[in-house]
C-alpha cells in the first residue's frame, strides 16, 4: 500500500505515458487517472509451485489487464495463457545487454549456472555433471559455477551436494553476486547452464539467462521449455529434458561437438535481443504508433 501511494503520487506529475510494469493493485491507478495514458506491461505470471497462490494471481493479473487500453506482453505464449485480450496486446520481448565481450575457447568444459535457487532443481545439474566428470575427466578439464541464492536453504543443501559427490574444487557454490562481480564468471566461463524445470507455468517464460549467456559469445545447455525453444539457435546450444540423465546425454553431446562452436558467431546472431535493439525496433515504433 506504501508502494502504491508513492506510485500515485508520481503519477499525479504531467507526463505524457506511463510504463508501468505489473503490480497487484495497479489497476486503481487507472480508476483514479481515468484520462492517463498507461502501458499496462507483463513480464511475468506467477511461478510459485502452490498452484492455488498461481491460478489466483494469474487471474488477478487478467482482471486488472482489462482496465488498460494498451498491454505489452513478455512472449505471445504468456498472453495466450493468461488470456489476455489479443486486440490490446503487443509482444515487447525479452533482451539482455552484453555482459561479457570475450572471445570464448572451447578446448575445456568450463560451466556457468546465474540465477535463482529457489525451485529451480539445480541439484540435478550436479549430478548429471557428477556422471560426466567421473567418465571424462581424464579427456577434458572441467568446471562448474554457479551464481545465485535461494528463498530457502538452497544454497547449503548444493554445497552439501557437492561434498557428498567429492566435487570440491571442481564445482564452486557462489551465493549470490552483483553483475559487476558476476562479470569475471561470464569472461572465464564458456557454457552457460540455462536449467528450468519444464512445467506449465515456466513453460511460457523467456529465461533471461540465455540471453545473457549468448550475448557474451558461450554455449548454452537449456531445458526444453516453449519459450527456450523459441529462442534456440543450432549453432548455439543443445535443448534438454529436466533430469540428470539428461544433463549428462548433453554434456556428453558438447563434448563431441565442442570445437564446433565459434564464441563471435553465438554471439552475432543474437545481436537483435540486445536491449538497444528492442528498443530501437520495437518498442520506440510502438510508442509512435499509441
Amino acid at each position: 500500500l506504501r508502494f502504491l501511494w508513492h506510485v500515485i503520487l508520481e503519477v499525479n506529475h504531467n507526463y505524457d505515458l506511463y510504463f508501468l510494469k505489473y503490480f497487484p493493485g495497479c489497476f486503481i491507478l487507472k480508476l483514479i487517472y481515468p484520462n492517463k495514458k498507461f502501458i499496462f506491461d507483463v513480464r511475468t505470471a506467477c511461478v510459485t509451485d502452490n498452484a492455488l497462490i498461481r491460478y489466483s494471481l494469474d487471474k488477478l493479473l487478467w482482471f486488472e489487464s482489462k482496465f488498460f487500453k494498451n498491454i505489452t506482453v513478455i512472449s505471445q505464449s504468456l498472453s495466450d495463457k493468461l488470456g489476455i485480450n489479443k486486440k490490446r496486446v503487443h509482444i515487447l520481448p525479452l533482451g539482455a545487454d552484453i555482459i561479457s565481450g570475450t572471445k570464448k575457447h572451447f578446448n575445456d568444459i568450463n560451466l556457468l549456472y546465474i540465477g535463482t535457487l529457489h525451485n529451480r532443481r539445480i541439484q540435478d545439474t550436479i549430478i548429471g555433471f557428477h556422471q560426466f566428470y567421473n567418465q571424462y575427466k581424464s579427456q577434458i578439464k572441467m568446471n562448474y559455477e554457479i551464481i545465485g541464492s535461494g528463498n530457502n536453504n538452497e544454497e547449503n543443501e548444493l554445497k552439501t551436494l557437492v561434498q557428498e559427490l567429492c566435487l570440491e574444487g571442481i564445482v564452486h557454490i557462489r551465493g549470490y553476486l552483483s553483475h559487476d562481480k558476476a562479470k569475471a564468471y561470464f569472461d572465464r566461463q564458456n557454457i552457460g547452464i540455462s536449467y528450468i524445470p519444464l512445467t506449465d507455468y515456466f513453460n511460457c517464460q523467456p529465461p533471461t539467462k540465455t540471453y545473457e549467456y549468448t550475448l557474451s559469445g558461450m554455449v548454452t545447455m537449456s531445458t526444453a521449455t516453449l519459450e527456450s525453444g523459441n529462442i534456440h539457435n543450432k549453432n548455439s546450444g543443445i535443448l534438454i529434458e529436466d533430469n540428470p540423465g539428461a544433463v549428462f546425454i548433453g554434456l556428453v553431446k558438447l563434448h563431441q561437438n565442442l570445437k564446433s562452436f565459434d564464441s563471435d558467431e553465438i554471439r552475432n546472431s543474437y545481436r537483435q535481443c540486445l536491449w538497444q535493439n528492442i528498443v530501437q525496433e520495437n518498442l520506440l515504433p510502438y510508442l509512435k504508433s499509441l
